[in-house]
């Protein structure tokens, strides 16, 4: 399949996360349980394709040091970043936060040419302003009847949770191409998900994440639709894909998660987050598409 339509495969069902952890939060979830019911289901998933794909042959040996660079590489995008955003949708509404996550690409330019020797093309800028000039305009109405300081939370959440994510991906479009895709997604999602089971654990005693059966199942969509199908789509993307084209590409995420919020949560937007999120999108767009030299 063409890289492009893997990536925008991979945004759909990733955008489909927020939706899915809102419905379990309204079940009686937390973000520790839902985060470790998540990886306990995962895990299995990716240690089962290893394995297979070892005894088949499809995948070459990995080195020590290129398993601890993509295990690492994967406790940093799935694990850090993913309860980064989990604990920043306690506070705001899933069209916000997809709306500041989609911010990344920013994070993605600045650091790969800050860090990673990337050309930064200035006429990209002006998408910059035009995006957060939006994003304001969505903050502005999204968290009206919020506190301040809840607002503030969510947003410095999502925002933490973007920045580590833009890193992820300049790191990993780097692994891929070392290790393999498969090899990679299995790998980083493994150590991720290890790394998250006991983090959670010490965090939250183990029982309480068995406490709600709706709990379960969200987990289960969550793990199956919103993190294992996406992270093999993503990675096979990212082998032939720059992350910056990922990014032009996953600009359907926003709209998409703004339509099922909509839909399923019975979220509304009004004219002032409605133009703002045109303007999120466009700009973002706008951004990845000059910077790339498109």
């Amino acid at each position: 399949m063409h890289a492009g339509l893997l990536a925008l495969a991979a945004a759909l069902l990733f955008s489909s996360k927020s939706v899915l952890i809102k419905l379990a939060y309204a079940a009686g979830g937390n973000a520790e349980a839902l985060l470790a019911l998540r990886m306990l289901i995962a895990l299995p998933i990716y240690l089962s394709v290893w394995l297979v794909a070892r005894l088949r042959g499809s995948v070459r040996p990995v080195s020590r040091s290129a398993l601890v660079t993509s295990g690492g590489i994967g406790v940093l995008g799935y694990a850090v970043s993913s309860y980064l955003d989990m604990k920043g949708l306690e506070y705001v509404s899933a069209p916000v936060e997809r709306l500041i996550l989609f911010t990344y690409p920013f994070f993605v330019a600045v650091m790969g040419a800050g860090w990673f020797g990337h050309r930064l093309q200035r006429r990209a800028l002006a998408g910059l302003f035009v995006s957060y000039a939006g994003l304001a305009l969505v903050l502005f109405e999204g968290l009206a009847g919020t506190t301040a300081t809840v607002g503030a939370i969510g947003v410095v959440l999502v925002f933490g949770s973007a920045w580590t994510y833009a890193l992820f991906q300049l790191l990993a479009s780097t692994a891929v191409r070392g290790v393999g895709a498969v090899a990679f997604t299995c790998i980083s999602m493994s150590a991720a998900a290890l790394c998250t089971i006991a983090a959670c654990g010490i965090a939250q005693p183990t029982d309480g994440w068995f406490a709600h059966t709706d709990v379960l199942v969200y987990a289960g969509l969550l793990a199956v639709l919103g993190t294992v199908l996406p992270s093999f789509l993503l990675s096979a993307a990212l082998k032939t894909l720059s992350p910056q084209a990922h990014s032009a590409i996953g600009a359907v995420g926003p709209v998409f998660t703004i339509l099922l919020s909509m839909a399923i949560l019975g979220d509304s937007m009004g004219p002032l987050a409605m133009l703002g999120s045109v303007f999120v999108v466009a700009g973002a767009t706008w951004f990845v598409s000059k910077d790339s030299g498109a």
